[in-house]
């Protein structure tokens, strides 16, 4: 991984292919290998979904919402807040299980339009 890529952490999106919804919203730092162990089935909250997506002959589309900058081993706070903005945006059609415990202050701070 070159030095760049080490300090990037990716907010990302699965997109349904024949409604073209939002139906998760995640972060990573290894977006290749994420997107892959969702394809798989290997992500509990995706799980049903991409199943029945693969019996149909689909699979899920991966869209990049953003891109973090980062410093240090953990996921920083600034990541977690980006995630939250978008789950927040995205709440009516997503399958994630967590939404405002990811980060309440910036749930809670974000207008609801």
């Amino acid at each position: 991984m070159r030095q760049s890529e080490a300090n990037k952490a990716y907010v990302y999106g699965l997109i349904d292919p024949a409604s073209h919804l939002v139906r998760y919203v995640g972060q990573t730092r290894a977006l290749v290998e994420r997107y892959a162990e969702h394809r798989r089935g290997a992500v509990p909250a995706t799980h049903d979904w991409v199943c029945w997506l693969t019996a149909t002959g689909s699979m899920p589309v991966l869209v990049v919402l953003a891109n973090v900058e980062c410093s240090g081993s953990d996921m920083p706070r600034e990541v977690q807040a980006c995630e939250t903005k978008w789950i927040k945006r995205f709440r009516r059609t997503l399958l994630n299980r967590c939404t405002r415990d990811n980060c309440p202050a910036v749930w809670d701070a974000l207008v609801n339009r």
